[in-house]
């Protein structure tokens, strides 16, 4: 059960007085006693009871209560100490446990968690205490998978580029447009990755700029379906726009922000829908805001994944991420998310395994003024 610290000190101070008074008080009641009745029998013997025996009867009782009262107080302060020893010791116990492991986490411990005393502030300062060892636990571990991962980015096209180079001074590649068109593939993706990762760092830098005005949605959406729709025709995918109703209305974002939003998007989009599927973009009104859509007929997610996609460098698929084949950096939905929520919008993910995937994400409406 547990039980607040201000009872326990309440309770604490009050046992510490109730030790104190009933030694005090019983101490002087058994020395005063015993001093007082030494006192008497040797001055009866001696004086008897005259007027000098009555002032020395005096004299014994103050002496005899001078000291009792002292023994008393040094007596009841000595349990006293006992008292706040033994309960200061035991507040300070859970307490004394959290340091402790705090400094091993410190040093890279980061699995150290404490136990809950009966305590109810110290049982509440450990349960926030194991929340953020657990916490800094999965960042150190997001963090090495970070770093591999960029490490393994960098290392695919840098080696790719390295082959082909040695394979041209060699001799065993010709110098023909397809090797020299490779070589550009493999240095186009790691000025991709740069990019992404330039954009990431920008976005989590509290003074971020943006440069919001009032778009014109379904504007946007062609602009950008016109800038890649090149790509998708080459690998056999048709790219739709699409609408319910007239959208009149305008949407409050940063151009470059919003167009590159759906860049990356139709990148994810495009990468993972087979040849003859289809892609839709779509914009409409909803309340206050206007929400688009990415819609594609590709291989769709497992619902386990769906809560981690905006996690960096999260992939589906680790393993076949490790083999080259994911196409991507892993952190274009991450700089997606980032771009809605810098935007006051809100982004989500529907997907069904073999069914395709729908990005939803939303921002304000602006003013038509």
């Amino acid at each position: 059960m547990l039980t607040s610290l201000r009872w326990r000190l309440f309770s604490s101070y009050l046992i510490i007085i109730l030790v104190g008074v009933i030694t005090l008080f019983g101490a002087a009641s058994l020395i005063a006693t015993t001093f007082f009745r030494a006192n008497i029998r040797t001055i009866l013997a001696e004086k008897g009871s005259s007027e000098a025996g009555i002032e020395a009867l005096n004299l014994a009782f103050n002496s005899g209560v001078q000291n009792s009262l002292l023994i008393a107080v040094l007596a009841s302060l000595l349990a006293a100490l006992a008292i706040s020893l033994f309960v200061s010791g035991r507040l300070a116990q859970p307490l004394n446990r959290i340091i402790r492991a705090a400094n091993r986490i410190a040093s890279g411990y980061y699995a150290e968690r404490v136990q809950a005393p009966t305590i109810k502030e110290i049982a509440e300062l450990a349960s926030a205490f194991n929340q953020m060892a657990a916490s800094l636990e999965q960042n150190e571990k997001l963090r090495r998978e970070m770093v591999a991962d960029l490490a393994h980015e960098l290392r695919t096209p840098l080696t790719a580029i390295e082959g082909h180079m040695e394979g041209l001074l060699d001799g065993v590649l010709e110098p023909t447009p397809a090797t020299f068109g490779r070589v550009q593939r493999e240095a186009r993706r790691l000025h991709r990755l740069a990019e992404e990762l330039g954009t990431l760092s920008e976005l989590d830098s509290p003074m971020l700029k943006l440069k919001l005005e009032k778009l014109s949605p379904l504007e946007i959406i062609e602009e950008v379906a016109a800038r890649v729709r090149s790509q998708f025709e080459f690998k056999g995918i048709s790219l739709e726009i699409t609408s319910e109703t007239e959208l009149a209305s305008l949407v409050k974002a940063d151009r470059d922000r919003l167009e590159q939003s759906f860049i990356n998007l139709l990148a994810n989009a495009l990468h993972y829908t087979e040849v003859g599927g289809q892609v839709k973009l779509s914009a409409k009104q909803v309340g206050n805001r206007v929400e688009f859509r990415v819609q594609d007929s590709g291989i769709g997610i497992a619902s386990e994944h769906l809560p981690h996609l905006f996690d960096r460098f999260y992939r589906v698929d680790r393993s076949r991420a490790r083999r080259g084949n994911s196409g991507g950096s892993g952190i274009g939905l991450t700089i997606v998310r980032r771009l809605v929520e810098a935007q006051e919008g809100d982004i989500w993910i529907e997907s069904q395994l073999g069914q395709g995937t729908t990005v939803h994400f939303n921002l304000p409406l602006g003013s038509s003024d």
